[in-house]
């Protein structure tokens, strides 16, 4: 039986296969944080937001080689 990816888990995904840099990182563990502690939940599209952010930011690191 498949299990839904939940934006942790893609952002998982996301981290250990690609260089995203740290600032990005604690930026979005920050705004979901906050999220979360406002009574918004896992899998809100807020949280997929930060997702598509962080998947973006991989897509520009592979086209530039790895570096912004």
């Amino acid at each position: 039986m498949q299990t839904k990816m939940t934006p942790a888990d893609r952002l998982s995904e996301l981290v250990s296969n690609n260089r995203i840099p740290a600032a990005a990182l604690i930026d979005v563990k920050n705004r979901m944080n906050e999220w979360l502690a406002s009574c918004g939940n896992l899998n809100d599209g807020y949280m997929w937001q930060q997702v598509r952010y962080i998947e973006n930011i991989a897509k520009r690191m592979q086209e530039l080689g790895g570096s912004l």
